[in-house]
C-alpha cells in the first residue's frame, strides 16, 4: 500500500494520519523524539505493510506481473492500489471526498512540520502533498508516478511499460484493492481492539501498583 492507502486507513486524527505518512520515512526503531501518535501510526503503517505482503491477493498478483517486472511488483502494485483507492474513493472510503480529504492531509503536515520526519517535512516545504494524492486519481497519473520511481533507483529504468499489463488487469486490480482495504480494515480493528485492552489493563496495573 502506498501513501493514500495508509491515510485511508489511518485513525482520522491529524498526528495518526501523519503517523501512517511518516512510516515511509522512518527507519529503525522507534524513538522518543517522534509524538506518540506518530509513533502509533508508525507501528501500524509498518504492521499493515508487512500484511498486505503476505495476503493471499497480493502474492497472487506478484506472480502474474510480467516477469521483466516482477522485482518490482511490490512498488506497482502499491502505486495500482492509490489508484484504484483514488479513482473509486466514493465507494472506497466513508466521509469527505477525496478532495477535501487531501486538502486535509496537506493541511496536517503544514501545521505540524516540526513534528514530521524531516524528509517529509522535506517533501512538505516543497511540494503540495494535497495535489500530489489527488494525481493519483487519473491513469496518467499513475502512470507518472511509476515512471518518477523507475528514475530515482541508482541504476534508473523505465517502469512505464508494465502500464500495459495495468491497463489490461484492471478489472482485477480493482477487485483485488477492493478486497484488501476490507479486510485491512478488519486487520487494524482487531490489532487497535487489542492495543486498547492491553493499554486498559497497564492503567489498572499502574492504578492498583501491581
Amino acid at each position: 500500500m502506498n501513501w493514500l492507502a495508509h491515510l485511508r486507513l489511518a485513525r482520522q486524527t491529524p498526528l495518526d494520519r501523519l503517523g501512517q505518512l511518516s512510516g515511509d520515512f522512518v527507519r529503525g526503531p522507534l524513538t522518543d523524539d517522534l509524538h506518540p501518535l506518530i509513533r502509533r501510526g508508525v507501528r501500524e503503517h509498518r504492521s499493515l505493510d508487512v500484511w498486505v505482503d503476505d495476503h493471499p491477493l497480493m502474492r497472487e498478483l506478484r506472480q502474474e506481473i510480467p516477469r521483466e517486472f516482477r522485482r518490482f511488483a511490490g512498488i506497482l502494485l502499491d502505486l495500482t492500489t492509490d489508484h484504484v483507492l483514488a479513482r473509486d474513493w466514493q465507494s472506497l472510503a466513508p466521509g469527505p471526498g477525496l478532495e477535501p480529504f487531501a486538502r486535509q492531509v496537506a493541511e496536517d503536515v503544514q501545521e505540524h512540520l516540526d513534528l514530521c520526519p524531516e524528509r517529509l517535512a522535506a517533501i512538505g516545504r516543497r511540494r503540495d502533498i494535497g495535489s500530489l494524492l489527488l494525481s493519483y486519481e487519473a491513469i496518467e497519473g499513475l502512470e507518472l508516478a511509476i515512471d518518477r520511481i523507475g528514475r530515482r533507483f541508482r541504476r534508473p529504468i523505465d517502469l512505464t511499460p508494465s502500464m500495459a499489463w495495468i491497463v489490461d488487469h484492471e478489472a482485477r486490480l480493482t477487485e483485488v484493492t477492493r478486497v484488501l482495504v476490507r479486510d485491512a480494515e478488519r486487520f487494524l480493528a482487531n490489532r487497535r481492539s487489542q492495543e486498547d485492552e492491553e493499554g486498559r489493563v497497564e492503567s489498572a496495573a499502574i492504578e492498583t501498583g501491581d
